[in-house]
């Protein structure tokens, strides 16, 4: 998995909210990248990560409405977005960025509307990227 993730020009984690937080199984993913001497190490500065940094992309479904995941206005209650960043800044993945679709689980209208905004957010990284390798 270190390897795959080593390997990769961009990452891209589909990350549903789960209490708050994430997913057993994204954490056992995590668990299974983050190693010593692998994916990142100490240094007397204190710890360092050893991945190069890429583009990272967490989309996450929310059933209720915990904000975008900006880490310039948290919500309170969105512990998966903070901890991803940290963790991923951790193995020296520093560019990363929250795709969030809010309001899964709030009815029609909210849950659209919440698909329309994460659509919205995937469309301008598109173009910005097909900008960036047409320049």
């Amino acid at each position: 998995m270190i390897g795959e993730i080593d390997a990769a020009d961009i990452v891209l984690i589909a990350a549903p909210m789960h209490n708050f937080t994430i997913s057993a199984q994204l954490r056992t993913y995590i668990d299974y990248i983050t190693r010593p001497g692998k994916t990142f190490g100490y240094t007397e500065a204190g710890p360092k990560g050893l991945l190069v940094d890429r583009p990272v992309y967490i989309i996450s479904t929310r059933g209720g409405q915990y904000g975008d995941g900006a880490p310039d206005k948290p919500n309170p209650y969105d512990f998966q977005s903070s901890y991803l960043r940290h963790i991923l800044s951790f193995i020296g993945l520093t560019s990363v960025e929250v795709i969030a679709a809010n309001g899964m689980d709030m009815g029609d209208k909210p849950q659209a509307e919440g698909l329309a905004a994460a659509r919205t957010k995937i469309d301008a990284i598109v173009k910005a990227k097909v900008t960036e390798l047409a320049a």
